[in-house]
């Protein structure tokens, strides 16, 4: 005799009971020759006189209530068997007399401990199991998953907390991954024994075997790497680049550079705290961890600063970017996006991972399809939007002159090698490096220096040029006529192209007393005119290193005199202007009239006359 009994009676199912109950029950009249029982390994519900070993002849007392009356349970506290539940289950039908007791089957009520149980064991039938469990659990977890990311994403709990939270919930949704299959595998199992049927249980078993490779393959490419990046997190294992903080222009402005791995903001916040004047935050970042990105975002948004790229902004780092009062690029800096990942898994994978930053994206006021297109790029690559589309966005405010601001995205900035490397680019430098060694050092400095406090290329190109200021002069007073006369061209078309626009600026190049603080002649002259002075200069230090010029045949007085003269017939306060420049500092247009004059009278004479003139313009006693 089976060793877990059930009994059926007017529409109700009762057990298990163990075959000494089940005798007992026969001995005392508890079960009537007409109640329907069924054990592992029977066919079919039969009745119970029909059951051979159970019934012996007595005289029976009717009933109140089957074999669980008699010991005091509830039925709705009683295991049932999926089979006898199962409704109008065909293979209970072999006659009108079993008909009418089989047929109308419910399932008791039972605790959610005892589903849970029930279906686990197969106790449940198999519409129950595949369809009901099925459709419940995907609810359950489509819950469950939208309530754990928004709490996740608003709980701000340490990384080793989330990585634990993220592990237990992962852990939990595979328990009932496992639950859910193995309960409708053994529900079509007890569903083929008990009906005799095999079409719908074979073709559920077939769903189940599916479900188990499609969940192995998910295990695989999704679970296992979310699971191993969460245990990172849980062991502090951060494979981002260490972020690098500096201070720029007196502590006016600071450059977040490197990665952003945990901890990043932190640092950020501890360094604004100590700094309360910064107004301006540079962010030249590779990215690392959105949290990060988020917390920085915050920090910004909150002390209402102003974020600029000299470089590049990449990844996380756009999103605090997005948090400026005012947002600057400079002329060659790029910001990239692409979507975001976890355990090297993006959207393709979690399409959820991107919620948030969609909607911060659509809070600044980017359109569906810039925010469409930065999102769909792969983690694995990267989208930059051009300058235009960053302005028409409004993702950026503005593109500004990197000038405006302290010299940043430079990366080893104190590494004066590296330094080094970018000033040798120049010709003029390599000359000096090689036959000056003591300018050469003392320009390096300054711009190491000038680096480090974080100066802007303007500040750091002044202190340079007083060291070549000092350092030239030496170099033209014996320059070759046809080098120097070539420096002094380039630099009257300098000049000439200033002259109408901005006749004080022309003024500037001649006399450094006219000179603000903002004065930089790389902007302030077309690019071409720029390079060519670099190149004249680059050609004096070499000839004049080459072929020093030192022979005086001429009276330069006499000369610059005559010259002077010839200038008067048509500015006839000539005289006065080359006597005394500084009380025209005032005129800048007349002043830089009478030396563009006298530059033109200079260089039309013979090259052996005007050299000689242009070279005693460089002499200690000028």
């Amino acid at each position: 005799m089976g060793t877990e009994w059930y009994v059926a009676r007017q529409g109700e199912t009762f057990g298990p009971f163990t075959p000494e109950r089940m005798s007992a029950g026969v001995r005392d009249g508890e079960l009537t020759h007409d109640d329907l029982v069924w054990c592992a390994g029977m066919p079919d519900w039969q009745l119970a006189s029909e059951v051979p070993g159970l019934w012996h002849p007595s005289t029976p007392r009717p009933p109140s209530q089957p074999i669980a009356a008699a010991e005091g349970l509830n039925p709705e506290n009683v295991a049932v068997s999926p089979i006898a539940a199962e409704e109008a289950m065909p293979s209970l039908e072999p006659d009108g007399d079993k008909a009418h007791r089989t047929k109308h089957y419910t399932v008791p009520r039972v605790g959610f401990a005892g589903f849970i149980r029930a279906h686990w064991r197969g106790e449940l039938t198999l519409v129950q199991a595949y369809w009901g469990v099925t459709f419940l659990l995907t609810l359950l977890v489509v819950a469950l998953s939208k309530a754990f990311g928004d709490w996740l994403g608003q709980a701000n709990l340490s990384p080793v907390v989330t990585g634990i939270a993220l592990i237990s919930f992962l852990s939990f949704l595979c328990a009932m991954t496992i639950w859910q299959l193995v309960g409708v595998w053994r529900s079509a199992g007890n569903h083929m024994k008990s009906t005799g049927r095999k079409g719908w249980a074979t073709i559920a078993r077939l769903a189940v075997l599916l479900g188990v490779l499609r969940s192995v393959v998910d295990f695989s490419n999704v679970v296992w790497p979310m699971l191993s990046a969460s245990a990172d997190l849980v062991i502090g294992r951060d494979n981002t680049p260490a972020h690098q903080l500096r201070l720029l222009r007196n502590g006016t402005e600071v450059e977040l550079a490197g990665g952003m791995p945990f901890g990043t903001a932190d640092a950020l916040r501890n360094l604004l705290d100590a700094a309360p004047g910064v107004r301006v935050v540079h962010l030249n970042s590779t990215g690392g961890r959105v949290g990060e990105g988020y917390a920085i975002y915050k920090i910004v948004r909150d002390r209402k600063l102003v974020t600029y790229t000299a470089t590049n902004c990449v990844s996380a780092c756009t999103i605090a970017f997005l948090a400026g009062s005012q947002r600057y690029l400079a002329t060659k800096a790029r910001l990239g996006f692409h979507s975001s990942s976890f355990g090297g898994l993006d959207q393709k994978q979690l399409p959820e991972i991107n919620a948030e930053l969609r909607h911060t994206l659509a809070s600044h006021g980017a359109p569906t399809w810039f925010i469409d297109k930065a999102l769909s790029t792969s983690a694995e690559s990267m989208w930059y939007p051009d300058h235009d589309e960053l302005l028409a966005t409004k993702i950026v405010t503005r593109i500004v002159d990197p000038g405006q601001f302290g010299m940043s995205g430079i990366g080893d900035y104190g590494n004066k090698e590296e330094l080094e490397r970018g000033l040798l680019t120049i010709p003029l430098y390599v000359l000096i490096r090689d036959n000056d060694p003591d300018s050469y050092k003392e320009i390096t400095r300054r711009l190491a220096e000038g680096v480090k406090l974080g100066k802007s290329a303007p500040e750091v190109g002044r202190d340079i040029q007083a060291v070549l200021v000092e350092t030239l002069p030496k170099y033209l007073q014996v320059a070759p006529d046809v080098a120097i006369q070539r420096y002094y061209r380039v630099r009257a078309a300098q000049m000439q192209h200033l002259a109408a626009s901005n006749p004080r600026l022309c003024v500037a190049i001649e006399f450094s007393e006219m000179r603000t603080e903002d004065f930089d002649l790389r902007k302030i002259v077309p690019e071409t005119l720029a390079k060519e002075e670099l190149a004249a200069l680059s050609d004096v230090v070499r000839e004049a290193i080459r072929s020093p010029q030192r022979a005086v045949t001429i009276n330069v007085s006499d000369e610059l005199t005559t010259a002077i003269a010839r200038v008067s017939t048509r500015i006839p306060s000539a005289q006065s202007v080359i006597s005394e420049p500084n009380k025209y500092f005032n005129d800048p247009r007349t002043l830089c009239a009478v030396l563009l004059a006298l530059y033109a009278e200079i260089l039309n004479l013979p090259s052996s006359r005007s050299g000689q003139i242009l070279r005693s313009f460089n002499e200690p006693t000028r």
